[in-house]
């Protein structure tokens, strides 16, 4: 995949959209149960794969909605982890 500076830009604002709404979404997210959809890594993947390649640099620059999405999986309790089927 090749990718300029329009590929850079509009991942930074697919990240940045994705931020917003997994910010706005924390504090409820906390208090409810953890999505097992894992829709906001969803986002993350589709923002910055391409045809199987990762455009590492674009999540470099706007890592916003990864870390969102991994603070939602650190957040996850033990007793609430253990209620989980396999």
């Amino acid at each position: 995949m090749k990718c300029n500076g329009k590929c850079i830009r509009v991942n930074w604002i697919v990240g940045g959209i994705a931020s917003i709404a997994l910010l706005a979404g924390a504090t409820g997210a906390m208090a409810q149960s953890f999505d097992h959809s894992h829709a906001a890594f969803d986002v993350v993947l589709k923002a910055h794969v391409s045809d199987g390649q990762v455009n590492y640099r674009a999540l470099k620059a706007a890592p916003a909605a990864l870390n969102g999405y991994l603070d939602t999986l650190a957040a996850v309790r033990e007793p609430e982890f253990k209620t989980w089927s396999e």
